[in-house]
């Protein structure tokens, strides 16, 4: 469950402990403030930032409004998806009985920016693996058509449930320890609630804007990995 105050929104599970959080997002933004620095560049995402405890997703919103993202999720949209592709009625409800997106803690909007908290995955990217930057992650070891495999199942399942990504490249599919797929940044996700939706088409400030299918992604991205 998630709990609004303000411009704060929580998950239940670190209620009690917000305060810690709040002041970790704080000293993490001025530690890279300080530093001058920006990671993971994206259309919005300015950064993730990384520690032994949580990861954090920064949103410059003044570059939302100046490229005219108008359909981009706010973080407290997206800490929404996380709670749910977390709550475990839902995922068995879908099929589902693996972790598939980090844990939310909180999100915050605070000046121009927008702030979500969530669980720090060990693991890497898919996209890191293939850029050769996760040297402690042994790629060799993995069972790549499993892996796929998995990962088709739980897009399909999703996408059976309503629930698309539209933004499923390699550097939004994690593999965990366990070699399990962890799915991140719901920021161009969609929720559809009706059969007659087209959940990869709709309608921005400068026309119509198609995404790619969730599944074309993942059979791009497996070209790469199994030969």
């Amino acid at each position: 469950m998630l709990f609004k105050e303000g411009n704060i929104t929580i998950s239940e599970k670190y209620l009690a402990e917000k305060e810690k959080w709040v002041n970790l997002i704080k000293k993490m933004f001025e530690d890279i403030e300080r530093r001058n620095e920006r990671l993971g560049v994206g259309r919005t995402a300015e950064a993730v930032l990384t520690n032994n405890e949580a990861c954090l997703k920064i949103v410059d919103k003044v570059k939302v409004r100046r490229e005219h993202i108008s359909l981009t999720n706010q973080v407290h949209q997206e800490i929404e998806y996380l709670e749910k592709l977390n709550d475990q009625e839902f995922l068995k409800s879908a099929g589902i009985n693996q972790q598939i997106a980090p844990l939310p803690i909180l999100s915050v909007e605070e000046n121009g920016n927008g702030f979500l908290l969530m669980e720090k995955i060990s693991g890497s990217s898919l996209q890191d693996i293939l850029d050769k930057k996760s040297p402690d992650f042994d790629a060799t070891t993995v069972n790549w058509e499993e892996f796929f495999k998995n990962l088709e199942e739980i897009v399909n399942k999703l996408n059976s449930a309503g629930i698309f990504h539209r933004d499923l490249h390699a550097g939004n599919i994690m593999i965990n320890e366990d070699h399990h797929p962890i799915l991140i940044d719901f920021g161009s996700s969609y929720e559809s609630f009706y059969s007659e939706d087209d959940p990869y088409k709709e309608e921005g400030l400068t026309g119509t804007i198609i995404y790619k299918r969730d599944t074309m992604f993942l059979q791009e991205i497996k070209k790469d990995f199994i030969y």
